[in-house]
């Protein structure tokens, strides 16, 4: 009989690494999707934000125009 133990060894750690690459390719681009997802969140929020700020500068400019209206009456 032959012995063909060592062949079936370095075909199962062969199948296996190919297994243990792509679990790891998947698990990477899990991770860029999610830091991808999370950076986009982040600029909305930024957009957000500056719209506010943007929002607060004109009432108070129209604050300041009412109330030089007011004080020319």
């Amino acid at each position: 009989m032959e012995n063909r133990g060592s062949e079936d060894n370095k075909m199962s750690r062969r199948m296996w690494e190919a297994v243990k690459t792509k679990a790891e390719k998947a698990r990477i681009a899990k991770i860029k999707k999610e830091e991808k997802r999370e950076e986009e969140g982040r600029k909305q929020e930024e957009k957000e934000l500056e719209k506010e700020k943007e929002k607060k500068k004109r009432k108070s400019k129209k604050k300041v125009v009412d109330i030089e209206r007011i004080a020319e009456e």
